[in-house]
């Protein structure tokens, strides 16, 4: 093989590794929990957020291509098609229009979680 290639960096030896930049960067390698303030503010954030684990009763059958009586015109309304649709038909599509709103819910959330990092990182 040729070429060259640079070694793999292993992390620094100590706490803390200072990183040269426009704003003081400080990468802190010492994971102990040791701060009960966080600890307390943790423990706020996971008491007072949903919790799928016990929120959601995932006994419950959920067919996603079951159609609901109120959704029988949805895909309908939306897509506006030249024809009616057969039943099985417009659950698939139905299903298909969810997932893809859902994507692009995700998508934007994603866009907003980077967004965000990008102004933590400015934050001594």
């Amino acid at each position: 093989m040729s070429g060259t290639y640079a070694p793999i960096e292993l992390p620094p030896q100590g706490h803390e590794e200072k990183v040269q930049s426009a704003f003081p960067t400080v990468f802190n390698w010492d994971y102990q929990i040791d701060h009960a303030e966080l600890m307390r503010l943790y423990d706020k954030g996971k008491s007072q957020q949903w919790n799928a684990s016990k929120d959601i009763d995932w006994s419950i059958d959920v067919d996603p291509e079951r159609i609901r009586l109120e959704d029988t015109s949805a895909v309908d309304a939306i897509l506006n098609p030249p024809q009616k649709l057969e039943r099985k038909e417009r659950s698939r599509m139905n299903h298909h229009m969810n997932a893809w709103m859902l994507s692009q819910f995700m998508h934007g959330e994603q866009g907003a979680l980077v967004a965000t990092a990008a102004i933590v990182n400015t934050v001594p």
